[in-house]
């Protein structure tokens, strides 16, 4: 289970205390039973323009046998950026490190900087705990808008909390 704390100055799907009304029953069950996890935050009174920064915590379940790989994470991520390229024309993102952070419970994070001329440009960190893989990025239009929104994405990542769940059986939760 991943918990986080949404960082000030921005609001998200998560803090909308009326969010789980409509969902119950089985959709429920499924939602919290994913093993992808996406939770989008806006700043607040910023207008849905291409100059307003979005700031992603995006979790992935996988089977890493304990050991996850950061590499392939970021691999999966520009993939996902690719699927907005034209090969014949566009060339491809240029990736590159940023700088880092420290994390009490992460130690030294590394922010990497992605360019692309095609689409959005990002930071994005990756945390690799335990079987989960955490991607934290910042994205706009622009790298302009999103330099001075790092130390949200620093927020948001400190206030990560991973925990080991044990999933109980579909027959243990009602479902059948």
């Amino acid at each position: 289970m991943i918990c986080c704390a949404t960082p000030a100055g921005w609001q998200g799907w998560k803090d909308d205390p009326h969010y789980w009304d409509g969902v119950n029953g089985l959709n429920k069950a499924i939602l919290e039973g994913e093993h992808r996890m996406r939770v989008d935050f806006r700043e607040i009174g910023c207008k849905n323009s291409p100059d307003c920064p979005t700031l992603t915590l995006d979790t992935w379940g996988r089977d890493s046998r304990g050991r996850p790989d950061v590499a392939q994470g970021m691999r999966d991520f520009l993939r996902q950026i690719r699927q907005h390229q034209d090969v014949r024309h566009d060339p491809d993102s240029v990736v590159g490190e940023f700088g880092s952070f420290g994390d009490t419970i992460f130690g030294s994070l590394t922010i990497w900087q992605i360019r692309s001329s095609f689409w959005d440009d990002y930071f994005v960190t990756i945390i690799a705990q335990r079987d989960v893989l955490v991607t934290v990025y910042l994205r706009a239009s622009d790298i302009n808008y999103i330099v001075p929104k790092l130390d949200s994405l620093k927020e948001l990542v400190r206030s990560l909390r991973v925990t080991p769940v044990s999933s109980p059986s579909p027959s243990q939760n009602g479902v059948k």
